[in-house]
């Protein structure tokens, strides 16, 4: 489904991944790979999956067939992309409707940049797809199952839809939440950050300093150091979160329902 509404928020099309008869999309399975690839290469030496690489053995022989049909299918799309903005430059007027993100992305590159900059709007969509397609699933995941686990908190979310959307609308079919009305869910977004608290999408990053540093703990760190950051650990520690920490409460995020908090560093 977020593959789907990526390439449409980002290309204007729909590869139509979940259509009736369940077609096999090459650009979406080469995008599983490359993601499990990206994983693999933090579970071994660096020097492993480079070697795998040049001989274009296992996981990586496999990830250099996916990059090529996943910046085949992008680059044709921007190619294309490319002709319709310089056809549309001529016009007088341009339809603000056509005027999508990839639009936005290629006008801003060639700005910056000139023209030359296809590789940078391909691997700038690539980035914006990575960011929005299995992070949003997972999140939208935990949150229902919380929600649903919790009556109490999906009583509540309703009650401030209520408040916030439905009432305003009167009874107007196909509402749209605007920008402004989520911005007044505040129970809403406690709920959602709860959610990214017990389960974030991303459970662990790695950082890797250029030079040596000191960390604010005064604990030194040399250069090229990697340092293992766990998310999920840092989301579940009761000297942050109180004794409570393993329950599912949107009311922590609100501020006038909680006390200060200390964090330590």
């Amino acid at each position: 489904v977020l593959f789907d509404l990526n390439c449409l928020l980002l290309l204007g099309i729909d590869p139509g991944c979940l259509s009736a008869s369940f077609p096999r999309v090459p650009c979406a399975e080469a995008f599983d790979v490359i993601e499990e690839a990206v994983f693999y290469r933090h579970c071994v030496p660096r020097w492993v999956w480079k070697a795998m690489r040049r001989l274009r053995v296992g996981w990586e022989g496999r990830t250099i067939e996916a990059e090529g049909c996943l910046n085949g299918f992008l680059d044709e799309k921007i190619r294309a992309k490319v002709a319709e903005k310089q056809a549309a430059d001529g016009k007088e007027s341009r339809d603000d409707d056509d005027y999508d993100l990839l639009m936005k992305v290629i006008v801003e590159t060639e700005r910056l940049l000139g023209s030359g900059g296809e590789k940078f709007v391909r691997e700038t969509v690539v980035g914006l797809m990575v960011a929005g397609r299995d992070t949003i699933a997972v999140a939208l995941s935990w949150f229902f199952w919380l929600v649903a686990k919790n009556p109490g908190v999906e009583e509540r979310i309703l009650e401030e839809l209520d408040r916030v959307v439905i009432t305003q609308m009167g009874e107007k079919q196909g509402i749209v939440s605007s920008v402004e009305d989520l911005n007044k869910m505040v129970y809403l977004h406690g709920a959602i950050s709860e959610t990214l608290r017990l389960y974030p999408p991303v459970p662990f990053e790695l950082k890797q300093p250029l030079e040596p540093d000191m960390l604010p703990s005064d604990h030194f760190v040399g250069k090229n150091t990697r340092i293992f950051v766990s998310i999920y650990s840092i989301g579940r520690m009761k000297e942050v979160w109180g004794e409570d920490w393993m329950e599912f409460k949107p009311e922590r995020w609100v501020a006038k329902l909680i006390s200060t908090i200390h964090v330590p560093s």
